[in-house]
C-alpha cells in the first residue's frame, strides 16, 4: 500500500509452451529417479517410458526455445560462458547441498538418537557457516570487485567437509559432526550468494530474471 512505483506496461507473449515443455521433461526425470530401484526396475517399460519422455520433451523444449519470440530459457546465454559454467556449478553444488542436508538429519536421528527437533537445531552450525561465509565474501566482492576466488575456495571448503562427514562413525562425537558441519556450510556460503552475483553481472538486463532463475532451477535439479 506504501511502495508507489511507476507501471509501464509492455506487451509480451508468454512462453506457455516453453513452460509446458521443461515441466513435463523435469517430472518425467524426476518420476524415473524416485520410482525406480526398489518399487521398479530400471529398465522396465513403464521407466524407459519416463525416461523416454524426458529425453523428448527435453528436445521440444529446445525446439520451441529456438522459435518463441520470448522464451523462458534464451538458448543464447548459454554461449556466455560464466552463464553456462555457473549453472554447472549450481548443479554440482545443489548436490552437495540437497545430499548433505537430506543425510545429516537420518544420521542425527537413526544413529546418534536425536529427536527431529534436536536434529533440526543441531544444523545449526551448518547455517552459521553458510551466513558468515557468504557476509564476508559479499563484502570482500563489494570493496575489490573480484569474485573467482570464493567459488574455488566454496569449492574446496565443501569437498573437503563432505569427505569428513562420510568418516561419521556410531561414536562420532557431536562437536566433531558440528565440526564437519560448519565447514560444509562455509563452503555454501562461498559459492551459493557469489555465482548468482557472477551469472546476473554477466548478462543483458533483459535477461536479468531469466538469468537469476536457471541458476536457481539448476541448482534445484542438483
Amino acid at each position: 500500500m506504501a511502495l508507489k512505483m511507476p507501471v509501464v506496461r509492455r506487451q509480451h507473449q508468454i512462453d506457455y509452451l516453453g513452460a509446458a515443455a521443461i515441466v513435463g521433461a523435469v517430472t518425467c526425470l524426476l518420476l524415473y529417479l524416485d520410482w525406480r530401484g526398489n518399487e521398479y526396475g530400471w529398465t522396465e517399460a513403464g521407466s524407459l517410458l519416463l525416461l523416454g519422455g524426458f529425453l523428448l520433451l527435453t528436445g521440444l523444449f529446445v525446439l520451441i526455445e529456438r522459435r518463441a519470440p520470448e522464451p523462458i530459457i534464451p538458448l543464447r546465454l548459454f554461449r556466455n560462458q560464466v552463464f553456462s559454467v555457473g549453472n554447472a556449478f549450481a548443479f554440482l553444488a545443489g548436490i552437495a547441498m540437497f545430499g548433505t542436508i537430506i543425510f545429516l538429519p537420518v544420521y542425527l536421528q537413526a544413529v546418534k538418537g536425536f529427536s527431529p527437533t534436536e536434529s533440526g537445531l543441531a544444523l545449526l552450525p551448518a547455517i552459521i557457516g553458510i551466513f558468515s561465509t557468504s557476509i564476508t565474501s559479499g563484502q570482500l566482492i563489494t570493496r575489490t570487485g573480484r569474485y573467482k576466488i570464493f567459488p574455488v575456495i566454496g569449492a574446496v571448503v565443501m569437498t573437503v567437509a563432505m569427505v569428513l562427514l562420510s568418516q561419521l562413525d556410531v561414536d562420532t562425537p557431536f562437536w566433531q559432526v558440528a565440526l564437519y558441519e560448519y565447514l560444509f556450510g562455509a563452503g555454501l556460503g562461498f559459492t551459493m550468494q557469489t555465482i548468482v552475483t557472477a551469472v546476473q553481472n554477466s548478462v543483458e538486463y533483459r535477461d536479468m530474471g531469466s538469468a537469476t532463475s536457471s541458476t536457481t532451477f539448476f541448482r534445484q535439479m542438483g
